[in-house]
């Protein structure tokens, strides 16, 4: 394996993972393991061998767990954050926010849906529940090259 990450507690929401305990399947002194960016190994670090991996990672004192969920995010119009803001929330999208958006380019677009996409993973996000129009080319140009998991539902 390219790389185990080792002595960390590991959450993996699976109690059927040997070592695990309870519903979230936590080991206390676990290990991940992956190849060629695969995950290969996940359970107990004491069931795994440091030398079958090129590079170990000591995770002492770390919580590993799952790429979080974000169910509902709008990539395209993350630059138009605080735009409007003083306007009654019923007036909001028809006579602020809609204009606004009206102005921006694909570009424009492809910049703020990669922001999102950056944000996602510095947070540890790794799947985008995206609901935009022309939603495949947000897709395709900013979150599969990043390695982003997307549900994807076209306006």
């Amino acid at each position: 394996m390219d790389t185990l990450l080792t002595d960390t507690l590991l959450v993996t929401m699976d109690p059927g993972v040997p070592g695990a305990t309870g519903e979230l399947g936590i080991v206390d002194d676990g290990a991940v393991g992956w190849t060629d960016g695969e995950i290969t190994y996940v359970g107990p670090a004491t069931d795994v061998e440091t030398v079958d991996a090129d590079r170990t990672v000591a995770a002492d004192g770390c919580l590993t767990l799952p790429g979080l969920v974000n169910a509902h995010v709008h990539g395209r119009h993350t630059l138009l954050r605080g735009a409007a803001q003083d306007v009654p929330e019923i007036e909001w999208m028809t006579r602020a926010l809609g204009p606004i958006a009206a102005q921006m380019t694909a570009e424009d677009g492809a910049v703020g849906a990669k922001l999102t996409a950056i944000e996602a993973l510095a947070s540890g996000t790794t799947t985008l529940g995206e609901y935009a129009s022309e939603v495949a080319d947000l897709v395709e140009r900013v979150y599969k090259p990043l390695g982003l998991r997307v549900v994807a539902t076209e306006t």
